[in-house]
């Protein structure tokens, strides 16, 4: 039996909340296609795997409603302007999301910041797709920056 991942996880999710909110997901159509993409700005053997693997189930995602977000498809993804070492990938309400490039971290992956100021969002795509994506879209967390209490 094959080990259910995040992104089962995230697809599930967005097949069960397409009635509840405006989403538009797009599949790839084709892996190579993906890997062409992102070898054209990394070496892929730098690239951590996750990233990889959400690339090749996934185009790009964007919500709409109640609250946007999109993230960029792989042909969409550019360097920060100020900081050559963060890759952005999307936006939430206007806010750039980004991949730090520098280094892996100790999950193997680039760390999830804003494009802006470089808070750290989270660590994983995992933690990013099956939980700050819904704290956002369901109740307005500001997942880009640090919650005053």
């Amino acid at each position: 039996m094959k080990k259910e991942t995040y992104l089962d996880v995230l697809l599930k999710t967005l097949e069960g909340q397409q009635n509840h909110y405006d989403i538009e997901d797009k599949l790839m159509p084709n892996e190579g296609m993906c890997l062409d993409a992102i070898s054209n700005l990394f070496d892929l053997a730098t690239v951590p795997a996750a990233l990889i693997q959400f690339y090749t189930k996934f185009e790009s995602i964007e919500f709409m409603a109640p609250r946007q977000m999109r993230n960029f498809s792989v042909n969409e993804l550019q360097r920060n302007v100020k900081q050559e070492y963060l890759i952005v990938f999307g936006s939430v309400d206007e806010v750039q999301l980004a991949y730090d490039t520098r280094s892996l971290n100790a999950a193997g992956e680039w760390t999830i910041v804003n494009g802006d100021n470089e808070y750290v969002i989270t660590k994983t795509l995992a933690s990013f797709y099956t939980n700050k994506l819904w704290a956002w879209i369901k109740r307005g967390k500001k997942i880009w920056e640090e919650e005053v209490f």
